[in-house]
């Protein structure tokens, strides 16, 4: 069964697509059958994975609008492993459609099961705001993975994200976890970003991953070319760090598998 995992923030411009390719693409090459979905109007995530929105016959917009199956809005990637469901919500209308479509909290989590047997982790990529989709994605998730940059305004912005996701898990989805807090953007360089990450740890513990994803020349460059980071530059550390971020992930998950064969 597919582990499904959101990520989400209400602030925007911390990384949270970044994260949701980057980590995805991680897995995938770790040989982990991985799906990501970009559930972003802006629909960036699947342009860094040279996708052209406006191009597309399929996406997410048929997944809400239930024209057929879900493994026909699936497309492959160029990266073994690794398929995705696009954006394709291109014109204002479709977007007002899947507003009023997901105002159904349950039918993107529905459609996701249908795919349970065919990866091992799905990785949604959700809007910078606290909007129906971003629900959706929280509803149809097993975790949350909250990025927070390393700066004051992110520290203090995700306090509202939350109280949504135990919101969330008290009316729709009791199961829902915090995966972790993600520290992006950090620059060891600044007095800001230890007091942020001390901050962080200090109140969550071990709920903050021990990977930091560090500012990254390579990491910003990479959707231009249409590929994650690890296909452009490897040795860079921003590629580095989503490696270690998925093995941190995939740690987790053998160590969840383990515990539930022993119950």
């Amino acid at each position: 069964m597919a582990y499904k995992i959101a990520v989400a923030s209400q602030k925007g411009g911390v990384g949270k697509t970044t994260t949701a390719v980057n980590l995805s693409a991680s897995l995938a090459l770790a040989e982990k059958e991985t799906l990501l979905v970009d559930l972003d109007p802006q629909g960036c995530a699947s342009v860094a994975l040279d996708f052209n929105q406006e191009l597309l016959y399929r996406g997410v917009y048929e997944i809400f609008m239930r024209n057929f199956p879900p493994a026909g809005s699936v497309h492959r990637t160029e990266v073994p492993y690794l398929s995705v469901i696009p954006s394709n919500i291109w014109s204002n209308n479709a977007e007002e459609e899947i507003a009023r479509a997901s105002i159904n909290r349950t039918l993107l989590a529905r459609s996701l099961e249908e795919l349970d047997d065919d990866y091992l982790f799905i990785v949604m990529d959700s809007p910078p705001s606290m909007s129906h989709l971003t629900v959706s994605a929280l509803v149809a998730a097993d975790s949350v993975l909250i990025p927070v940059q390393a700066e004051f305004y992110s520290y203090n912005a995700f306090e509202q994200f939350i109280r949504l996701v135990k919101t969330v898990r008290l009316s729709v989805n009791p199961d829902l976890e915090i995966e972790g807090f993600l520290l992006t953007m950090y620059d060891d360089r600044t007095n800001l970003a230890h007091e942020v990450e001390e901050a962080l740890r200090r109140r969550f513990g071990k709920l903050v991953f021990k990977t930091v994803i560090p500012r990254s020349v390579a990491l910003a460059e990479a959707p231009a070319r249409g590929k994650p980071a690890i296909f452009v530059n490897g040795r860079s550390t921003g590629a580095r760090a989503y490696l270690q971020l998925a093995n941190e992930l995939i740690r987790r998950q053998d160590k969840r598998a383990k515990y539930r064969s022993r119950v």
